[in-house]
């Protein structure tokens, strides 16, 4: 069994429906003193005030799943603001994402946010040598994770992966 550090919001959710109160009933039987009663409450307040903040995009994005620890993911680095994981489906050897542990749709949302996660994508590009920074901004731009990500693609000569704007064609003619 994984650890997950939050309980699932709709689980939360229904909790607080339930309850008037933040805090689930004491089970019968148990009594706990003053300080240890006031720091269940502040624990119970805190994740009831940050599951009321996620809005459906956070609650629903496989990303900040994977953030709260609700999805499996294999994570090769850890900084404060941001992860780096291996992608479903790499398309080279050493292929990562770097996403930013808070929500944010892509690189034009925050611009604070994407500076930090770049950084840190640029730390591991530095350590793979040779290679693509690619994140994308909207559904046309073939962005389709609304979370941002920079993807951290290591290239070799003639490893025959091209980019998706590689060898396209515009619909137009020359005049």
């Amino acid at each position: 069994m994984s650890h997950r550090p939050y309980p699932d919001a709709g689980r939360a959710r229904r909790q607080l429906d339930r309850h008037p109160h933040p805090a689930p009933p004491p089970r019968a039987g148990i009594r706990l003193d003053p300080v240890t009663a006031a720091a269940v409450q502040r624990v119970s307040d805190g994740l009831a005030e940050f599951f009321a903040r996620l809005g459906p995009l956070e609650r629903h994005c496989p990303f900040c799943k994977i953030v709260r620890g609700e999805e499996p993911a294999t994570i090769v680095r850890e900084w404060p603001h941001a992860l780096a994981i291996v992608p479903l489906n790499p398309v080279v050897d050493g292929h990562l994402l770097v996403l930013p542990k808070r929500h944010v749709v892509n690189a034009a949302e925050d611009l604070d946010v994407t500076a930090g996660t770049a950084r840190c994508a640029g730390e591991l590009a530095r350590e793979t040598g040779n290679g693509n920074l690619i994140t994308s901004i909207g559904p046309e731009a073939t962005q389709t994770v609304f979370h941002l990500h920079w993807h951290v693609v290591p290239r070799a000569e003639g490893d025959g992966l091209h980019l998706p704007w590689t060898g396209q064609h515009t619909s137009k003619e020359p005049a």
